[in-house]
């Protein structure tokens, strides 16, 4: 199944081979810059490389912006968007 039909206009932002650092700098912009016209945004953090980054998207970035985190899978975490 399409995951634009699951989860709307969404965009993708792949975080594989970043430090958390870079990371949180590419989500902070992603996040605070999204368009309204976006449901969500889906950050692809992987899961076998350590939890780094997959602890940062799914426990430690806080935003007003989040109106619900899905864990899609694994490696896959979407963040459903309030419009502003």
């Amino acid at each position: 199944m399409n995951d634009e039909f699951l989860y709307g206009n969404i965009k993708k932002v792949d975080l594989h081979g970043m430090s958390r650092e870079e990371a949180l700098s590419l989500m902070l912009h992603e996040v605070f810059f999204a368009d309204n016209s976006l449901d969500g945004i889906e950050f692809i953090h992987g899961y076998h490389g350590g939890r780094v980054l997959k602890d940062l998207v799914r426990k430690e970035f806080v935003s007003d912006r989040i109106e619900k985190r899905v864990f899609v899978d694994a490696s896959r975490t979407v963040y459903k968007l309030k419009k502003q």
